[in-house]
């Protein structure tokens, strides 16, 4: 079955913009303890990143299935075991949130390439734009408090005029997020506001430490076990059986 017909079969490539498309839907994975939060709070709160600043960070399943691989620019690990690690923030309990870009406010909504992302920041721009605020900073009144926020906030100024700075700084509106998929780039929503936890619907969860102690656990495809599992139930599903690690 073709990623074409899947991504028809879970709606994620409906447009609102005429020819430039965004998701119909956008997802959050996260521990159930924050997912609990959440609902105390009645909204996902914007989370900060030292780059891109405040923002509800989610994925396009289609995307995510078929581009947050393995890369000469990442490491080890493929973008699927560092999203799991990232969200997981050592729970075994996950939880993943369907969210309709409809409910949201598109002007709110930016992309930002992973492939930008990771490859500029093992770049020779990157390495001089560190030793120039290093520099910086140390001829700065050295302070206990907030020394890594004044250090980024020094970093930014350098990163800026670079147009990879710009996207990581800014983000690129979602509507032109069909320019990344052209380059068969990963990517990521990030949206700059609060969502009201009202407009989201749980579609699964899963225990990764119970999991692994089943039949359903492929010890030589624990992305595709787990996702299996994290989306069972739902037209989602389909894309998770495809991968193949």
């Amino acid at each position: 079955m073709s990623y074409a017909l899947i991504g028809q079969k879970i709606l994620t490539l409906g447009t609102r913009y005429g020819k430039h498309k965004i998701p119909r839907f956008i997802y959050h994975i996260t521990n159930k303890s924050n997912y609990e939060l959440m609902l105390k709070d009645g909204v996902i709160k914007t989370s900060k990143d030292k780059l891109f600043g405040d923002g509800v960070f989610t994925i396009e399943l289609i995307n995510l299935f078929k581009r947050w691989g393995k890369n000469k620019f990442w490491g080890g690990r493929s973008l699927w075991e560092e999203l799991i690690y990232q969200v997981a923030k050592g729970s075994d309990d996950l939880v993943i949130l369907r969210i309709p870009t409809e409910k949201l406010n598109n002007d709110l909504l930016r992309v930002r390439s992973q492939n930008i992302l990771f490859s500029w920041s093992t770049s020779l721009d990157c390495m001089a734009a560190t030793v120039r605020a290093q520099s910086e900073f140390l001829k700065m009144p050295r302070e206990t408090q907030g020394w890594m926020d004044k250090f980024f906030d020094i970093f930014k100024k350098y990163l800026q005029p670079n147009s990879f700075g710009t996207h990581l700084l800014e983000g690129t509106p979602a509507k032109d997020s069909h320019l990344f998929k052209q380059r068969k780039e990963a990517i990521e929503y990030i949206y700059k506001d609060a969502i009201p936890i009202a407009d989201t619907v749980k579609i699964g969860e899963v225990n990764i430490a119970q999991l692994r102690s089943t039949a359903e656990y492929d010890p030589a495809k624990p992305m595709r076990s787990i996702f299996i599992k994290l989306l069972e139930g739902t037209h989602e599903v389909k894309g998770a059986e495809l991968l193949n690690c």
